[in-house]
């Protein structure tokens, strides 16, 4: 976990400017640009070994969210906005000469999804709680996580 903990520190700063471009794209629209908001950061190791023997008996590789965004939008057209200049950058020539880190989408897991009827489809959490996950594979194979959800969860579940 150690290695892993150090590769993702090793790949911060330029996953960060990639979440900065699709942050700055969804946000074009946006009348109040705070509205909009990130982080990025690197899951601390005993949250790591903790996720894995919960989920993976005790693989520290199946961690699909050591490096880790999340990105809180106002409203789901800015959402979608971010998820087209994902698929842009993911799509992108990684010898483009641009500063974002080159990546490739290769998991996306919907909670906001509606069944045929127009109802949702029952999350996997009780709560409810409902987001985007975009799992990517950056340039040497490391996984990182986009987490992409909307203020008004937040705000329902109590969260900044």
């Amino acid at each position: 976990a150690n290695e892993l903990v150090r590769v993702a520190e090793s790949h911060l700063e330029s996953f960060e400017k990639s979440i900065q471009r699709i942050t700055t794209f969804a946000a074009l629209n946006v009348p109040d640009k705070n509205d909009l908001s990130y982080s990025v950061s690197v899951k601390a190791l005993d949250r790591i070994r903790e996720k894995a023997a919960r989920k993976y008996d005790g693989d520290n590789l199946q961690v699909k969210d050591i490096l880790r965004a999340q990105i809180v939008f106002p409203d789901e057209g800015s959402l979608v906005c971010a998820l087209m200049v994902l698929n842009k950058l993911s799509n992108a020539n990684s010898d483009d000469g641009s500063p974002h880190e080159p990546m490739t989408v290769c998991r996306i897991k919907n909670l906001f999804q509606v069944s045929a009827l127009g109802k949702f489809v029952a999350p996997p959490l009780p709560t409810g709680y409902r987001h985007i996950l975009v799992n990517v594979r950056l340039k040497d194979g490391f996984l990182a996580e986009i987490q992409c959800q909307l203020s008004q969860i937040f705000e329902v579940m109590g969260k900044p």
